[in-house]
C-alpha cells in the first residue's frame, strides 16, 4: 500500500520525471543487494572497496536516468565524487589522528566482518546520499539560471550556486541528525531503562551515528563550493545550455 502511495504521489507531482527517479531507486536497490550477496559469498577481507565501487555505480546510474547523459550530469557527478571523497578522507584522517578514541566499532549490530570497514562502508553510503542531494540542487539551479540569463558571468553563477548551497546546508545537516536520533531512539531508551549513564549510553549507542552525521556534514560543506565552482566553470561565458 505504501509503495503504491509513493508511486502515485511521484507521478502526480513530477509526472515521468518522478517515475524515472523511482526507477533509479529500484535499480540501485538491486545493485546494492547484488554487492551484498557478492560480499557474503566471497567473504572479502577488504570489502569496503566493493561498496566504494557500488557508490560510483549508484551515482552514475541515478544521474544518467534522472538527468540524461549530458553536461549537467557530468558536472553533478564530478561534484558528488569530489565532495564525497574529500569528506570521507577528512573524516577518516580525523579518526586516524585521534585513534578513534571513544568509538566502539564493535557496537555495530550484527557485524560479522571487520567492524571498522563496515562502519566506513555505511558512512560512505550515507555521505553519498547527503552530498548528492546538495550537489544536484546547486548544479540544477546554476544551469537554470544560465538558461534564463545567457549573459550571466561565471562569478555571478558561482555566487548564486554558493548561496543556494548555504541555504540548504543547514536543513540538510539537521535532517541527518534527526534521522540518526530516530534510529537510535529505541536502543537509547533501552540503555537508560537498564540503569546506564548518559555517557555510557552515548558511547555505545550514539557515538558512531554522531560521527557518521558529522562526516556527512563535512561532505555537504565541501560540495557547496565545489558544485558551484564546477557548474560556473562549465557554463560561464557560453550562451547555449544543453540539458
Amino acid at each position: 500500500m505504501l509503495c503504491w502511495l509513493i508511486f502515485s504521489l511521484l507521478f502526480l507531482t513530477m509526472r515521468f520525471q518522478g517515475l524515472r527517479s523511482l526507477f533509479s531507486v529500484a535499480i540501485n536497490f538491486v545493485i546494492f543487494l547484488a554487492l551484498v550477496q557478492f560480499d557474503v559469498a566471497w567473504n572479502q577481507t577488504y570489502f569496503f572497496w566493493i561498496f566504494a565501487l557500488g557508490a560510483l555505480i549508484f551515482t552514475g546510474l541515478s544521474l544518467v536516468i534522472v538527468l540524461g547523459f549530458n553536461k549537467q550530469c557530468w558536472v553533478t557527478f564530478s561534484s558528488i565524487i569530489i565532495g564525497t571523497g574529500l569528506g570521507l578522507l577528512l573524516g577518516y584522517g580525523a579518526l586516524w589522528l585521534t585513534d578513534s578514541k571513544g568509538l566502539h566499532y564493535e557496537a555495530l549490530d550484527m557485524a560479522t566482518q571487520d567492524p571498522e570497514q563496515l562502519f566506513f562502508s555505511i558512512t560512505l553510503i550515507g555521505l553519498l546520499g547527503a552530498v548528492m542531494d546538495a550537489a544536484t540542487d546547486i548544479v540544477s539551479t546554476v544551469f537554470e539560471m544560465k538558461a534564463s540569463m545567457p549573459e550571466v558571468s561565471k562569478t555571478q553563477l558561482f555566487k548564486s550556486g554558493h548561496q543556494v548551497g548555504k541555504s540548504i546546508m543547514g536543513p540538510l545537516i539537521n535532517v541527518l541528525f534527526l534521522v540518526f536520533f530516530a534510529e537510535s531512539f529505541a536502543i537509547g531508551v533501552l540503555y537508560f531503562r537498564t540503569g546506564n549513564t548518559i555517557a555510557y549510553t552515548f558511547e555505545w549507542t550514539m557515538s558512531l551515528g554522531v560521527v557518521q552525521s558529522l562526516i556527512s556534514g563535512i561532505g555537504i560543506a565541501l560540495v557547496v563550493p565545489t558544485a558551484a565552482f564546477l557548474a560556473a566553470q562549465a557554463l560561464g561565458g557560453k550562451k547555449d545550455v544543453s540539458h
